[in-house]
């Protein structure tokens, strides 16, 4: 709630905060579709590791966001690189997780690669559609 809170006073409309949501809705979509596909087993670690991947993705739509509102063209290219060198570090850092054998390293690794792939396929390829969908809805509607 915390978070909300504070996104509603960064971004005065409640679209731009919702677009910040994105990459966590998509995080929470890949480590819920590959959790049913694959019968991942479910525990309070994942819960543990689905409130980091919240943080991590909040940045990653923050930035996002901030950037095609401002459509700063001298930042253009280099936020998109950080996100992707961030996200890079993030899902090759917990990759190895993966192959724990404790079944709490297990999971933690899990929810977090897998929630950072789902994190980055949405700040990408959600944010920037969405928006402009938004933009282009807005823009019509002053006319």
């Amino acid at each position: 709630l915390a978070a909300i809170v504070f996104l509603l006073i960064y971004f005065p409309t409640p679209k731009n905060c919702l677009l910040a949501m994105v990459p966590f809705f998509t995080g929470l979509g890949c480590y819920s579709l590959f959790g049913i596909l694959f019968y991942l087993n479910f525990s309070f670690i994942a819960v543990i590791g689905l409130i980091m991947v919240f943080g991590f993705s909040l940045d990653y739509g923050i930035f996002a966001v901030r950037l095609l509102n401002s459509r700063d063209a001298q930042w253009f290219d280099g936020v998109w690189s950080s996100i992707t060198l961030s996200a890079a570090t993030t899902i090759l850092g917990f990759a190895p997780l993966l192959f724990a054998v404790h079944p709490s390293m297990q999971h933690l690794g899990q929810t977090l690669f897998l929630g950072g792939v789902g994190t980055y396929i949405g700040t990408v390829w959600g944010v920037p559609p969405l928006h402009n969908y938004f933009h282009r809805k807005t823009h019509k509607a002053s006319r």
